[in-house]
C-alpha cells in the first residue's frame, strides 16, 4: 500500500526532509513584465495560480521588471499580471516539473483598464533557458499509456536517451529491482528518490526498494548531468519520482492485472521431457483516488484548501517465472548402496573405494551397515530419476525439478 503526498502534510514533509538529507522536489517560475514599447514595468503584481488546486502565490516585480516564484510544487500554473494603466494579462498552462527553473520570458502588457483582460495559453515544447542542466521528463500521460510487463518504475527510464541496461527489463515478480545505467556511468552512481526522499538501499544504491505503483506517479524527472549542487549526492544521474496529489476535482481508477502459466506455451525442452509448464503467477490489483476534502456549505466549499490522494496496490499472490533444472539423482539401487550399474559418461564402471582401506568395495556395493540412516533419509526426500541419462545404464537417469 502506498499513500501519496497531500497538502495537509506539506509543512511536516519539509521538516522531515530536512532531517533525512532529502532533496527538493519544487521548482521556480520566473520572468519579466514589460510595456508595449519593451520597457520593464516595476511594481506590477504577478499572481501564480495552480490550475489543479487553485492555490495562489503573489509577487511584485522589482526595479528591472523581474519576478520569481520559488518552491512551487510541480504542476501547471496560470500567471496573472496586474498593473495600473494596463490590461490584466493571463498566461495559462505554464508547466513546471520537479527540480526545474522555468523562465516564461517577457510578459508584455497592453494599455487599457485593469478590468479588461487578455488571456494566452502556453503551447508547444519549451526550451530550457533558466538553467544549464541536461534533463528529461516522463509525464503522467506517458506512464499511463505505455504498457510494460513488470509495472516497475525503473523500466520507464529505459525510454530516455542515454539510459540502458545489460540485464533486460526488470519484473516485479522476479525479486530485487535494479536500476539501469545512465550517462555512461554504472547504476551505483545513480540516485533515485521518491518526492525527494531516498528510495534506494543505502548500502547498495543500485537496488531500488521503494517500488511505487505507476498509478500513483505524476511524473519522473531525471537530471542527467550539469545539474545544481544540491543534487550532487552521487556522480551519476539523479532521478526523482513525484507522486500524485489531490486536486479540486475527484479522479480515480481501479485496475487488475493477472499472469498465469495457463496462458503461456510450454518450452521445447519441457515438452521433449514430458514436463509441464512451470508455475508463473502474478496478480496485481489496486485502486487510486484523489480529490478535495470538503463538506458542502460547511468546510472547504471552494475546494482549494485541503486535498487527499490514496493508492492501494496489492500483490495477494506472487510467484515469479521458474525455470526447470535437470539434475542427476541417485537411483533406487544407488540409494541402497549398489553401484554395480553406475557408469561414467564414457560408459565404464564408476569404481567406489572404501575410505578406510582405499580398496574397491566388493562388487561395487557399499554394505548396508556402512550407510548412514540420516543421510539415506535425506536422499529419499529427493525424487527418483524420471528421465534416461545415457550413456549411463537404463536404471539410472535424471529428474527435472521446478526451482
Amino acid at each position: 500500500m502506498f499513500v501519496s503526498r497531500s497538502s495537509l502534510w506539506a509543512v511536516f514533509a519539509v521538516l522531515i526532509a530536512t532531517t533525512c538529507q532529502a532533496q527538493t522536489i519544487s521548482g521556480t517560475l520566473l520572468g519579466t513584465v514589460t510595456d508595449p514599447s519593451g520597457t520593464v514595468v516595476p511594481k506590477a503584481t504577478v499572481i501564480a495560480v495552480n490550475e489543479n488546486t487553485d492555490e495562489q502565490r503573489s509577487a511584485t516585480t522589482d526595479a528591472s521588471g523581474g519576478f520569481s516564484f520559488a518552491s512551487l510544487l510541480p504542476g501547471s500554473y496560470t500567471l496573472k499580471v496586474e498593473a495600473t494603466g494596463f490590461r490584466t494579462l493571463e498566461k495559462k498552462n505554464n508547466r513546471l516539473t520537479a527540480n526545474e527553473r522555468v523562465s516564461v520570458g517577457e510578459l508584455q502588457l497592453t494599455l487599457g483598464s485593469m478590468s479588461d483582460s487578455i488571456s494566452v495559453t502556453a503551447e508547444g515544447e519549451r526550451v530550457q533557458t533558466a538553467s544549464s542542466e541536461s534533463s528529461a521528463l516522463l509525464t503522467n500521460a506517458q506512464i499511463d499509456t505505455i504498457a510494460q510487463k513488470g509495472r516497475v518504475l525503473s523500466n520507464y527510464l529505459l525510454l530516455l536517451p542515454g539510459v540502458s541496461t545489460t540485464g533486460g527489463g526488470v519484473d516485479a515478480a522476479s525479486g530485487f529491482i535494479t536500476l539501469p545505467n545512465a550517462g555512461g556511468l554504472p547504476n551505483t552512481m545513480m540516485t533515485m528518490s521518491v518526492d525527494g526522499m531516498q528510495g534506494a538501499d543505502m548500502g547498495s544504491s543500485q537496488l531500488f526498494q521503494t517500488n511505487v505503483s505507476p498509478d500513483s506517479v505524476e511524473e519522473i524527472k531525471i537530471l542527467m548531468n550539469n545539474y545544481q549542487a544540491e543534487f550532487g549526492r552521487n556522480g551519476g544521474a539523479t532521478v526523482n519520482v513525484i507522486t500524485k496529489s489531490g486536486t479540486k476535482d475527484f479522479h480515480g481508477s481501479v485496475y487488475y492485472y493477472k499472469r498465469h502459466e495457463a496462458f503461456n506455451a510450454n518450452s521445447f525442452f519441457n515438452n521433449r521431457q514430458g514436463v509441464g509448464r512451470p508455475i508463473y503467477r502474478f496478480q496485481n490489483r489496486g485502486v487510486a483516488i484523489g480529490g478535495p476534502i470538503t463538506i458542502p456549505k460547511l468546510f472547504n466549499t471552494r475546494r482549494d484548501k485541503l486535498f487527499f490522494f490514496y493508492n492501494y496496490d496489492g500483490n495477494p499472490s506472487t510467484s515469479g517465472p521458474s525455470t526447470p533444472s535437470v539434475t542427476t539423482l541417485p537411483t533406487a539401487l544407488e540409494r541402497a548402496g549398489d553401484f554395480s550399474h553406475s557408469l561414467n559418461p564414457g560408459g565404464t564402471l564408476i569404481v567406489l573405494q572404501d575410505p578406510n582401506t582405499k580398496a574397491p568395495f566388493p562388487d561395487n556395493v557399499i554394505p548396508a551397515s556402512r550407510i548412514n540412516k540420516n543421510g539415506l533419509a535425506l536422499l529419499n526426500a529427493m525424487p527418483l530419476p524420471n528421465a534416461a541419462n545415457l550413456p549411463r545404464s537404463v536404471t539410472q537417469g535424471a529428474s527435472t525439478i521446478n526451482t
